[in-house]
């Protein structure tokens, strides 16, 4: 799928690549997006983002080791790339790989404690792993600072409902039902 090169620099080719890669991703032309991120990366190898991008679209097809093995690339390349290893941490999370994801997501949180995505997939990770306090004290923070999130309330109703405190889980229920009523 190669663009008209015209007299565009290989970066100005990686970059057209990568945006219409975005675009089939975007569609749901995922083998299409992976075949222009795969370019734009021969065009610019060092381009991070483009190794992220295309991670995600493994991620979405189902072929998780690719995505990892991109997400690895994309932070040898960057290694304070957030959002590279928020995306490995909720892939090794995904598939019940915690030691990792809960590596990756407490460096995320320790770079950006402020960083909600990161709270929320540590949440979730730490929830996987069976350690519902530390999943709560993660959901607190989120709450604190996003009230009306109502998937956190959701998920800190699940952790408190394996530790069999059903009161509070029922409460967390109502109020992410309260807040998006498709929660129901």
């Amino acid at each position: 799928m190669a663009l008209a090169s015209g007299a565009r620099s290989p970066e100005e080719q990686s970059a057209a690549l990568h945006a219409r890669a975005l675009d089939e991703r975007v569609q749901r032309h995922l083998d299409r997006a992976i075949a222009d991120d795969t370019e734009a990366i021969k065009l610019k190898p060092d381009d991070e983002q483009a190794f992220v991008d295309r991670a995600t679209t493994y991620a979405y097809w189902g072929n998780i080791n690719a995505a990892i093995a991109d997400l690895d690339t994309a932070i040898g390349l960057k290694p304070d790339d957030i959002t590279a290893l928020i995306d490995r941490g909720a892939i090794y999370a995904a598939r019940h790989d915690y030691g990792p994801a809960l590596t990756d997501l407490n460096a995320a949180v320790k770079a950006q404690p402020d960083n909600l995505g990161a709270i929320l997939n540590r949440a979730a990770a730490y929830h996987g792993a069976g350690d519902n306090d530390k999943a709560i004290a993660d959901l607190d923070t989120v709450i604190k600072q996003r009230p009306t999130l109502a998937g956190a309330y959701y998920d800190r109703g699940n952790a408190w409902r394996d530790k069999n405190n059903l009161q509070r889980a029922l409460a967390d229920y109502s109020t992410a039902i309260r807040l998006k009523p498709d929660y129901a």
